[in-house]
């Protein structure tokens, strides 16, 4: 990925949005290099968003693992709608090594979130987790949508019943909590994140799936004097009417 690709490629013509993408990889290529971001994405993401779900008629396939790749790195979850693309998905986020441990500015993308759309990170997949497909990534895709809509933690208690409905697919909310237990305290950093605390909120509606993803929390504020954790934990069990 450190290598900008062959712009004079005879694989595709040199049309304008061709050179576009290829600009965009080939900046963060050389930014990547350097332990930063690019700047041509902030300038230019208007032009380049429109373009994401149809790369492949521009890029062949290394130069379309390479868009990728960096749209991951920047925290851009590309749409995909096709296996063709969710396979070339794929070899883009493996591509991303240990990058995504390194955090800002090398890699932007959430941890969790990572984990919780590919099913494991650069050390260790999920346990007992089913290879991802097209239909759990969009399914993932879409809960995370939802997680990420809220502007604040009492907007997400609301919605109790909705999380409730949301509960009745077991094999997201087993996914959700084998996210939520993966990587040595990662969770406790990572509930600085609104969108985090809607993925146990989930899992708290099913009591079994709750308790380990309860006892870490608890155990892991306790160990870092993280009482706010603690207290925010409490007030998200009470609007789950779960027992203390």
């Amino acid at each position: 990925m450190t290598n900008s690709p062959d712009i004079l490629s005879n694989t595709f013509p040199d049309t304008p949005q061709r050179r576009l993408l290829l600009d965009f990889v080939a900046d963060e290529a050389d930014a990547l290099q350097r332990g930063e971001q690019g700047g041509f994405w902030p300038d230019n993401h208007h032009l380049i968003s429109p373009l994401i779900g149809k790369a492949g008629k521009f890029l062949d396939e290394d130069e379309h693992v390479a868009f990728f790749h960096h749209l991951l790195r920047l925290d851009h979850c590309p749409p995909v709608k096709t296996e063709e693309d969710f396979a070339l998905l794929l070899r883009a986020y493996d591509g991303l090594g240990d990058l995504m441990s390194r955090g800002y500015p090398v890699c932007s993308l959430p941890f969790h979130l990572a984990v919780f759309l590919f099913g494991g990170d650069a050390l260790a997949r999920l346990p007992a987790e089913p290879e991802p497909t097209l239909a759990s990534f969009q399914s993932g895709v879409s809960f995370l949508r939802y997680a990420r809509s809220f502007a604040h933690m009492p907007g997400i208690m609301s919605k109790r019943q909705k999380f409730i409905d949301l509960s009745a697919d077991r094999a997201l909310v087993a996914r959700v909590r084998k996210t939520l237990l993966h990587g040595h305290q990662q969770l406790l950093d990572g509930l600085g994140r609104l969108w985090l605390w809607a993925f146990v909120f989930l899992v708290l509606q099913v009591e079994e799936e709750a308790q380990p993803v309860i006892r870490k929390i608890r155990e892991d504020a306790a160990a870092a004097g993280d009482v706010k954790r603690v207290e925010t934990l409490e007030r998200f069990i009470a609007a789950a009417g779960l027992a203390r």
